[in-house]
C-alpha cells in the first residue's frame, strides 16, 4: 500500500466571516472564524475521517500503522501553503 495525500483548501467567505473547507477527505467539513481554529479541526477531524472513509478494513489488518499514516496538506485560498 502507498503512502495517501490528501489535502485540504481554506476558503474565506467575507459573508459569513469564516474559512470554510474544500477537501479531497470524505466527511471532512470545517468552518471557522481564524485559521488557527481551522487548523485545529483538521488536527482533530481529518486522521479519524480518512481511516474511516478512506481505508477499508481488510486494509487496515494487512497494514502497519507507518504505512497508513496520511500526509494532509492545507492551504488557504489564495495558494498559501500551512503547516499542519
Amino acid at each position: 500500500m502507498s503512502k495517501r495525500t490528501f489535502e485540504v483548501e481554506a476558503v474565506w467567505d467575507d459573508e459569513a466571516g469564516v474559512w470554510w473547507s474544500k477537501s479531497d477527505i470524505s466527511g471532512l467539513h470545517v468552518e471557522a472564524s481564524t485559521l488557527s481554529e481551522f487548523q485545529d479541526h483538521i488536527r482533530e477531524f481529518a486522521a479519524e475521517l480518512i481511516v474511516t472513509n478512506h481505508y477499508d478494513g481488510e486494509e487496515i489488518n494487512r497494514s502497519n500503522l507507518a504505512e497508513m499514516m496520511p500526509a494532509i496538506f492545507w492551504k488557504t485560498s489564495d495558494g498559501s501553503p500551512q503547516a499542519c
